[in-house]
């Protein structure tokens, strides 16, 4: 029998995290209705929140040079992601897991004819060898855990699958003020994160440290946005604070942000 650690993240704790997050006026606001919830990638003169979201998922996606077959989209938040998918592939190709059913609600109707499932990301309920091409944005480090997900990716790949993520290596400095987060998921250190891939069998890794474009790029947009509000009113210093709480607690958590290519030779 699998017993859960005292510290393992509660799909109800999660649910109500993320929930809170997805379905906040101001996060609405701030991705101009959107329904993305990420860092972006703040390059070739990107002038937005929604349009750096874009641009994330155009750089990830760039790293699967044929976009065929089938793709499964790994915690899905509310469809943003999975609609973008769209674009590249056919909605009967798409499959969107995620542990929110009122995320899943929305996603149905963001993009219509995927197939969109309640399922833990550590425990797919998929047969092996099922697609060609993992895509999972921003949620890896919240998994219990990130290797054990890893495994169930490489899993359920075809041979010549790509997995492709944004991840945050999350220091271990912050394990009092995060006791959600699985023991296993901090890591600090590119080496050792590199290391998880190459230990489990994944081949041609390829991790891009974006940092500078990704996190510190999306802390100064979100700083901006949230004073904007505070300065002409629109929110009081309360709601100023408790937006903004996430974003500063996250300057000494978060080491790195990376981009990773990793695919399933054998």
């Amino acid at each position: 029998m699998n017993v859960e650690p005292q510290n393992a993240p509660t799909k109800q704790a999660l649910n109500r995290l993320y929930d809170e997050r997805m379905f906040n006026e101001m996060v609405d606001e701030y991705y101009s209705g959107s329904r993305f919830l990420n860092f972006g990638y703040w390059e070739n003169q990107v002038q937005s929140p929604k349009e750096a979201s874009e641009n994330l998922l155009g750089r990830l996606l760039s790293f699967i040079p044929e976009k065929k077959g089938t793709i499964l989209d790994v915690a899905c938040g509310t469809g943003a992601t999975t609609r973008f998918l769209l674009n590249f592939y056919p909605p009967e190709h798409v499959t969107g897991i995620n542990i929110s059913a009122k995320q899943l609600d929305t996603c149905r109707q963001m993009a219509p004819g995927c197939r969109f499932l309640e399922m833990d990301a550590a425990a797919l309920q998929f047969s092996d060898a099922s697609f060609d091409a993992i895509i999972c944005v921003e949620a890896a480090f919240h998994f219990h855990t990130r290797e054990k997900f890893l495994q169930e990716a490489l899993r359920v790949l075809k041979t010549g699958g790509i997995l492709v993520l944004s991840d945050a290596l999350i220091s271990s400095v912050a394990k009092e003020q995060r006791p959600h987060f699985p023991e296993a998921n901090f890591i600090e250190q590119l080496e050792d994160y590199r290391g998880l891939y190459q230990q489990l069998g994944f081949a041609k890794v390829v991790i891009e440290d974006a940092t500078k474009q990704s996190w510190e790029a999306s802390f100064w947009s979100v700083i901006q946005f949230a004073y904007g509000k505070f300065l002409i009113g629109a929110i009081d210093a309360d709601q100023l604070y408790a937006f903004l709480d996430r974003i500063y607690r996250l300057t000494t958590d978060l080491h790195h942000y990376v981009l990773v290519k990793a695919m399933k030779e054998s």
